[in-house]
């Protein structure tokens, strides 16, 4: 009988002790991906920091007023670079629905400009009203809206390359396409309609002006090679809708992946959500 019961404990060993040394080494996994996610979170906002700030100085001349939209466009783009770095980082599905949940609350990311398409799950009455991107995105394209309408803008409605350079049409530009869900009426109302009378008389770079005014949305890997082709500052945008492409089909492929709590900016080393 002694004989026996320990033939029994060494086969459970045998098949129990492989899928627990699997089990940690998962959880290690986790542990491991979750920790450079919000690692990376942090990175972020200290990289943004200086930008809040420019974008807190009075606006009283056209040098601060470029500044504050380079300083808010700039902001915008360096949180989709961070978000699209997601595509080619080697998570665990979790690990990566919550990274993008961060910047696209899945309750918002849905309709025309409030993010890359829908989000990997929608959670009723949990995090955030609004992801980073979304937030960001929505506070800007307001700045914008009230600088539209300072005296320093109020003759053309808008940054023409005549009297801002050829950048602040396009930091202008970026404002409001990344942060149309907001307020997509305007955009298409408003501003839509002044490009395209802009554009025309040779004022403003006609890229922007064609990608608002298009009735139905463009053909994003056509617009991207445009951007591409007609090289800094657009070419920056056509690399990422490129980003935005492979964003989306990575998020069609989350839908059943495990929801975590939401991440924190911290530095690598704190404990994972949700973690005992």
């Amino acid at each position: 009988m002694h004989t026996m019961v320990l033939t029994v404990l060494m086969m459970l060993l045998m098949t129990t002790g492989p899928a627990l040394a699997a089990s940690a080494a998962t959880a290690d996994t986790l542990d491991a991906a979750l920790c450079q996610a919000q690692s990376r979170l942090d990175r972020l906002h200290k990289t943004l920091a200086p930008l809040e700030a420019r974008k807190g100085r009075p606006v009283v001349d056209k040098d601060t007023l470029a500044s504050a939209l380079a300083a808010m466009a700039e902001e915008n783009l360096l949180i989709r670079d961070a978000l699209y770095e997601v595509v080619h980082t080697p998570w665990p599905a979790e690990v990566k629905r919550a990274y993008i949940e961060y910047f696209l609350a899945p309750s918002q990311a849905s309709g025309p400009g409030a993010g890359p398409g829908a989000g990997p799950g929608a959670r009723a009455g949990a995090g955030p009203a609004l992801g980073l991107a979304q937030r960001v995105g929505t506070e800007n394209l307001a700045a914008l809206r009230r600088l539209l309408e300072t005296p320093l803008l109020e003759d053309a409605g808008w940054p023409t390359r005549a009297m801002f350079g050829a950048e602040a049409d396009f930091h202008a530009f970026i404002i409001v396409v990344q942060g149309r869900g907001a307020d997509p009426q305007w955009v298409a109302q408003v501003i839509a309609p002044r490009l395209k009378a802009l554009a025309g008389r040779d004022e403003i770079h006609p890229l922007g002006a064609a990608w608002l005014a298009a009735e139905a949305r463009p053909d994003a890997a056509t617009f991207a090679r445009q951007c591409r082709e007609a090289g800094a500052p657009w070419s920056r945008y056509g690399a990422q809708l490129e980003g935005l492409t492979a964003l989306q089909a990575l998020m069609a492929t989350l839908e059943t992946a495990t929801q975590l709590p939401s991440l924190t900016p911290a530095p690598c080393g704190a404990e994972r959500p949700g973690k005992k």
